[in-house]
């Protein structure tokens, strides 16, 4: 009988390990498919965003890293899923959070920072688009910059980050590494804990341009 009895138990937990396993493989094929889409929607998008932001740029103000502009489907279906994880959502309502399969990066020069953001987010609203969400990091611990979401006329949502010299390269260059030991799970709370304190140590040796600390969206 307690043969019979650990055999059951052994098939019972067989059965949930590939109950499991199905399940995360039903939320993988699903994340994929609405990836796929979204990639798609950011495809159709690309020319134009590109086009425009290449308009506002000036020898003070050059979009960099664009060879990255564009969210590989791989990467959308992974953060739709640790989106939809985090959140406790669903994978339709985790596709509404995804804003930065278009993603750019404007290298701004110090001493012209701030007025060079404000004029880029003039000439966007100006342009027919909105900026949705703006989220200013100087002055406060951890990351550097200034972050915005923009809408389309249409709706598309794209993301912006607005760097020095030296807030890129603390970005890029200095604790990245240290961000991947943050996000992912399979590190020790230990490590998590020692790679956000780097991170914050690096990030605190960046200088604040003039007027960046104060700057808000809309003045």
């Amino acid at each position: 009988m307690r043969i019979l009895s650990r055999l059951l138990s052994l098939l019972l937990i067989a059965l949930l390990a590939i109950a499991g396993t199905s399940a995360l493989a039903d939320e993988a094929s699903e994340a994929a498919e609405i990836a796929e889409s979204i990639y798609a929607q950011a495809a159709e998008h690309e020319e134009a965003v590109t086009a425009l932001l290449h308009s506002l740029e000036t020898d003070a103000a050059t979009l960099i890293a664009l060879e990255h502009r564009q969210k590989s489907q791989e990467s959308i279906a992974r953060k739709l899923m640790l989106n939809a994880c985090d959140m406790e959502i669903s994978l339709q309502e985790a596709r509404e959070t995804i804003h930065d399969a278009l993603r750019y990066t404007f290298c701004i020069e110090y001493d012209e920072y701030t007025a060079k953001v404000d004029s880029i987010l003039k000439a966007l609203n100006a342009s027919g688009y909105s900026v949705e969400k703006f989220r200013n990091y100087w002055g406060k611990e951890g990351y550097q910059g200034i972050n915005v979401n923009v809408s389309t006329l249409d709706g598309f949502f794209f993301e912006i980050q607005f760097h020095t010299q030296d807030s890129y390269d603390a970005k890029e260059s200095r604790t990245h590494h240290l961000y991947e030991i943050v996000r992912n799970k399979s590190f020790s709370t230990a490590a998590k804990a020692w790679a956000d304190a780097r991170q914050k140590e690096i990030f605190a040796t960046v200088p604040s341009p003039e007027g960046a600390v104060e700057y808000i969206w809309p003045n």
